[in-house]
């Protein structure tokens, strides 16, 4: 029997969708990494003020430790670390280790732009007395572009004893763990060409810039962060040319 053309045949009842409880492995995985994203932008905003400490130290740490390779250089080609100041025949202190160490700093341009036979303040340097050494720049330093917190450790029995390049001998410790260099408070910041360094008394009332420490490099090229308190208790040690001691 044939089907009437004029009636409609019934439509099939719509399957049933079952409704889906959680996320597929594939979108989990996209909200996470949106999640995993905005983590990301925010933590730099709420920990601003630690985390910008923090990267300041580790740069100043990593500056430290440019120097101590330099220094270390410099003494494989001349036998000797270098003097802390260059003098004239007639006793005209003339400039600072840091200059002589501008070679071993990728600053081979800038040292040779500078008149070692003239002073260096006098006016033929002061175009490279105003530049920007990075090795030498604590980033939490305060102060001009073209300052240095990074001091000699000098005197009778340390890496730089006066008055010229001698060869350090000390017998009162392990160098390993003698100071080379410190790093001082923005206060004792000097241009990075003038040959000052030091001073033993100058820690004893320092604000250091590190969250109240500092950095030194020792002798065998580490450099250590020092609290307030462990400078002032190993000054002595450092002017003698002893290894420090650290908690």
């Amino acid at each position: 029997m044939s089907s009437n053309p004029y009636i409609q045949p019934e439509t099939p009842p719509a399957p049933v969708v079952p409704k889906r409880s959680w996320m597929t492995p594939v979108e989990l995985l996209v909200v996470l990494s949106i999640i995993l994203v905005l983590v990301g932008l925010l933590l730099p905003a709420l920990s601003r003020g630690g985390g910008r400490q923090a990267a300041r130290r580790v740069q100043c740490k990593n500056n430290l430790k440019q120097i101590g390779i330099a220094l270390h250089q410099y003494r494989a080609d001349f036998g000797c670390f270098p003097p802390t100041v260059t003098t004239a025949d007639d006793g005209t202190v003339m400039h600072s280790w840091r200059t002589l160490l501008l070679p071993y700093l990728d600053q081979k341009q800038l040292y040779e732009s500078i008149d070692l036979s003239r002073p260096w303040d006098d006016p033929v340097n002061s175009e490279a007395a105003r530049q920007y050494v990075s090795a030498y720049r604590c980033p939490s330093a305060n102060g001009s572009a073209e300052q240095t917190t990074y001091l000699a450790v000098t005197g009778p029995g340390t890496f730089f004893p006066p008055p010229g390049p001698e060869q350090f001998d000390q017998p009162n410790g392990n160098i390993s763990d003698v100071v080379m260099v410190i790093e001082l408070d923005s206060a004792a910041a000097v241009s990075w060409m003038a040959p000052v360094d030091w001073v033993a008394d100058r820690t004893s009332d320092a604000e250091f810039p590190h969250s109240g420490g500092a950095h030194v490099l020792l002798g065998d090229g580490r450099v250590l962060y020092l609290t307030k308190d462990e400078v002032t208790a190993n000054r002595l040690a450092m002017v003698e040319g002893r290894a420090i001691t650290t908690d």
